[in-house]
């Protein structure tokens, strides 16, 4: 939970239980997120996929979050290509989203499609796993930290274009 907004862990079940509900039926089918968990012993080291189908980009926004014993062993860039791989195979109907302009380049085609993924410019370990899974870096910015309502956080935002990788 250290690069959460909210910095910690829930204080009890009452205060993780409205956060779960978001997670369980009949909301579940608003989501494609899952339990990160080893597969020798099946114990689980983290939870991830896409909980915001509409992010402050308009894009759909993935994201990980892992136990801190399982960080630095390669997990997470495990986790975000194997999800990828699913993500982009999963079928797909046209829509028209209202989108921030700042996620594509000015003059390149405009894409079908743009995962995104944001960190804090801090978290290097996170942003090097975004890169080796085939995202850029496209925004860097300046927003309150919720951790610290006195203070400023700078943020980094990625993104990922399925429709590249598909051709692949």
């Amino acid at each position: 939970m250290i690069n959460t907004p909210q910095g910690r862990p829930d204080i009890d079940i009452n205060e993780t239980r409205p956060k779960l509900e978001f997670f369980l039926p009949p909301k579940d089918g608003a989501h494609y997120n899952f339990a990160i968990c080893l597969k020798e012993t099946g114990e689980m080291i983290g939870i991830g996929g896409c909980h915001q189908l509409r992010s402050i980009f308009g894009w759909p926004a993935m994201g990980y979050m892992f136990r801190k014993d399982a960080w630095g062993k390669g997990y997470a860039t495990e986790f975000t290509k194997g999800w990828l791989d699913m993500w982009c195979k999963l079928p797909r109907e046209e829509a028209e989203v209202e989108v921030d302009q700042r996620s594509f380049s000015e003059g390149d085609e405009q894409p079908l499609e743009i995962m995104t993924a944001f960190t804090s410019a801090d978290n290097l370990a996170s942003q090097n796993v975004l890169a080796k899974s085939g995202f850029e870096r496209f925004l860097d910015w300046e927003d309150a930290d919720l951790r610290n309502p006195d203070s400023q956080i700078t943020l980094v935002a990625y993104r990922y274009f399925p429709s590249k990788h598909l051709a692949n």
